[in-house]
């Protein structure tokens, strides 16, 4: 019943900010807060009960009794005093609740806790590249107690086993970068060097491994937080995007491409988008990338089996990604790859699903050719 009632409370109550009103009407101990014109039991949670509703849950703290947040433990910082912040952490930091929805993706209460946090803090707006509803340098106490918590769970052993959902997982990576984002100088806890290479290839495998980048059967899906989370993996963070080279080589990322392309050939339906925002994050960031020669090479090798290359270019081409087009034509324009996978990218039948409005193919194809006939340019890797 408490997890049913949490889904209705709605996000302004997880405002920092958020004022309780007074009630207009009491009986016993249940609240009303406005004047109920609602005929349906979720209209009446969400819209008048709400402030009595979460209050509730959180005294009774959902009989958590496994969680690793302990709000009596603080360190150099105050443990944080807002309960409903105590309650979310809690939540989170529980083994039974980040294994929820392994059978029932529909429960999925962890995710939704990790979402309060994310309204708590105002990071929404954050994310959204807006301002924050309340400036970030007033949760002190409480970023810290957040952050300790999300950096804990995430080098921890547990947690990236089999019984935490990889969708879990990537919930509190994501909020957990952005948050780092955000913090500085970083706390005592996190030293300097605090991404080592294992932890970086931990969030690497967390972002790719079920393949959420390219589902074979997504139609009009929204993006799931993998594209949110390689978005901020290549602008922050590099080592960690040098560890996907090395992931995608080894464990073959782009074959999904293959067979997703063929299921979008059969398909009007299946959009192309957005999956050329991950291969945009791999092509664009090899240049300027800082791995080992040997990882970069092997990376351009499997990049340009025919296959694998006609792929990537069709997704590319369909989603309209010219730019990165242009920077994978200049990785090695003169491999032999190339003649064979411009002739299938003409003969190729996209699909309108996927295909930007206005957007010329055939004219993007023969500026394509013309750039790699010209050379394109020749990188030091090759």
């Amino acid at each position: 019943m408490a997890q049913y009632l949490f889904e209705f409370i709605p996000s302004t109550y997880w405002e920092a900010n958020f004022v309780v009103p007074p009630p207009v009407y009491e009986w016993e101990e249940v609240k009303i807060f406005t004047d109920c014109t609602a005929d349906r039991p979720r209209s009446t949670l969400h819209d008048y009960l709400y402030p009595w509703v979460g209050g509730s849950i959180i005294q009774g703290q959902w009989r958590v009794t496994d969680s690793i947040f302990n709000p009596e433990n603080s360190d150099d910082y105050p443990s944080p005093q807002d309960p409903r912040l105590r309650f979310l952490l809690t939540m989170v930091g529980s083994l039974s609740i980040q294994r929820t929805g392994i059978d029932d993706p529909s429960g999925n209460i962890f995710c939704k806790a990790i979402s309060r946090i994310e309204t708590f803090f105002g990071l929404v707006s954050v994310k959204l590249e807006f301002r924050p509803s309340v400036p970030i340098t007033d949760f002190t106490h409480h970023w810290h107690a957040a952050l300790k918590l999300l950096y804990t769970l995430l080098s921890s052993d547990h947690f990236g086993k089999r019984e935490v959902p990889v969708k879990h997982q990537r919930a509190a990576l994501v909020l957990f970068l952005c948050m780092v984002e955000s913090t500085s100088p970083l706390p005592p806890f996190m030293a300097r060097d605090w991404c080592t290479p294992d932890l970086a290839a931990e969030f690497v495998r967390i972002a790719f491994e079920d393949g959420a980048w390219a589902p074979i059967h997504a139609f009009h899906d929204s993006p799931d937080l993998v594209y949110e989370l390689t978005d901020r993996l290549v602008i922050h963070f590099p080592l960690i995007v040098d560890e996907a080279f090395e992931y995608a080589t080894v464990k073959r990322l782009f074959d999904r491409l293959v067979e997703k392309l063929h299921y979008s050939h059969n398909n009007r339906l299946n959009s192309y988008y957005p999956v050329p925002q991950v291969l945009n994050m791999f092509i664009t960031g090899l240049p300027s990338s800082k791995s080992e020669s040997q990882i970069s090479r092997n990376f351009l090798r499997y990049l340009h089996e025919p296959d694998i290359l006609f792929a990537v270019c069709a997704f590319l081409v369909g989603g309209g990604f010219r730019e990165a087009l242009h920077v994978l034509a200049r990785l090695r324009p003169n491999d032999p790859a190339w003649p064979v996978c411009l002739q299938r990218l003409r003969e190729y039948v996209y699909r309108p699903a996927g295909v930007p409005n206005g957007y010329d193919i055939p004219g993007f194809l023969a500026d394509l050719t013309a750039f790699l006939e010209g050379g394109g340019w020749t990188m030091v890797l090759l």
